[in-house]
This record gives C-alpha cells, structure tokens and sequence, in this order.
C-alpha cells in the first residue's frame, strides 16, 4: 500500500461562525438533502467520489462563489460524484442506479474517494465495516482509486456547535488508515495548509479563511486542494 503525506500544520486563530444552522446536522443522511443525482461527464476519466467536499463545488453556498472540478483541475474530464449528507454506505445503498453503480457505468481511470465525516456518530465497527465494503467494491470494480483523508471542521464551528466533531475526524481516520493498510489500498492526506493545530488545545482543525461554513471550502479552499490533487494525478497517471 501507499500512503502519501502532504500534511503540514499552520497555526492561526479564528471567528465563531454566524449562521444559526449546524451544516452537518442539517444534511446527514437525510433523504431530504440528497437533493440530485449529479450530472456524469460521460467521457470522464477522473471522479471524485464522495460526500459533500466533493459535491460543493457544484451546489456551495453558493453555488457562484465556486469553481468546478474541471475549471479547478484545468481539465474537461471530470465527473462530479459527490453527495451531500453521505455516509459511508450510501454510495452503495443510495440512488436508482447507486452511485457507486454510476461510477462503474463511468469506468473512469482512477477515482477519488473522500467520505466519512458524516460517520462520526456511528459506531468505530460499523464505520470500519462500511469502508471495507466500499473499498471491496471499487476492488471488485477494477477502478483504480485511492481513499482522501476527511476534514476537520474550524474551531468556530465548533465551538458555536459544540457537537465534538473535531475529536471524533482523527479517530475515523485511524480507521480507515487501518483498514487501507489491512486491504492494500491507497490512502492519501491531502491537507497541506488547509488544517492547523491550535496551540491551546493541540486539535487539528480546518483554516477559517479556507472555509465558506465552518465545514466546506470556499473557492479558496478548493483552489489549494485541487493543486494537491493535480500533483498526485501527474505522479499517478
């Protein structure tokens, strides 16, 4: 297995969030959230497959503040599968064909998988049960793909949300880190500069300036996640 690391730490303090609604309890796992099944590229050869990380880039809030995929990665061959409010299982489980069901029709040449925050309140078995049959899936698929480290939250969403999330995102991690080395599977941690450790607490947490909601990236956020991306896809591809 391969494990790249691009993970560095930036100190940096921030604002409490002003919006009175908590992002990630609004939109987990619910129906009501699963608003549309995305548009498939049908020449796509890159996917990113996954929950809401990946899926903001084409409904943020808003949706005119973000770049796509393809503008992002200077290409016109990729194919937005994220679903906002995902766990785990729902990309097998959810959707008429499934999503993973779309990304097999899709037979890109590599996919990206970033899913699992919306997990935390699961159980560590269930979690790592649900990542094993996913990661059984793409295998049996023969899609070459690697697992993303998930993302913190900023400390202002967690402090004006209290809900813990920031503790629960490193014990996922080791996770499914675990049973990528189990499996063979790729894993990869494309943070960079996008998280920092607050000296006060020693907690990993999302930059401020890198997020729209306290959860997801703004442009900004996106446009140095996407340099991360590319360089791996030039090594990999």
């Amino acid at each position: 297995m391969l494990i790249l690391l691009l993970a560095s730490c930036n100190k940096q303090e921030s604002q409490l969030q002003t919006s009175s609604v908590d992002p990630l309890a609004t939109g987990n796992n619910s129906e009501w959230y699963f608003t549309s099944v995305p548009l498939n590229n049908p020449n796509a050869s890159i996917a990113m497959f996954g929950d809401s990380m990946f899926k903001y880039t084409d409904v943020g809030l808003p949706a005119s503040e973000l770049e796509s995929w393809d503008s992002l990665l200077g290409a016109n061959n990729i194919t937005n599968l994220g679903l906002t409010g995902a766990r785990i299982r729902n990309m097998y489980d959810f959707g008429n064909p499934t999503f993973l069901d779309q990304l097999v029709t899709l037979n890109p040449e590599f996919a990206f998988v970033s899913i699992g925050i919306n997990n935390r309140s699961d159980s560590d078995s269930a979690i790592r049960n649900e990542y094993i049959t996913l990661g059984q899936q793409l295998e049996a698929s023969g899609i070459p793909f690697a697992f993303n480290v998930i993302f913190p939250c900023t400390y202002g969403y967690t402090v004006q949300y209290n809900n813990g999330v920031n503790t629960r995102v490193p014990e996922i991690i080791e996770i499914l880190i675990d049973v990528c080395e189990e499996y063979g599977w790729e894993y990869i941690d494309m943070r960079n500069q996008l998280v920092y450790v607050r000296e006060q607490d020693g907690i990993l947490y999302l930059r401020e300036d890198y997020s729209i909601d306290g959860v997801h990236f703004n442009n900004a956020g996106y446009v140095e996640w996407s340099k991360l991306i590319t360089r791996f896809l030039n090594e990999k591809l």
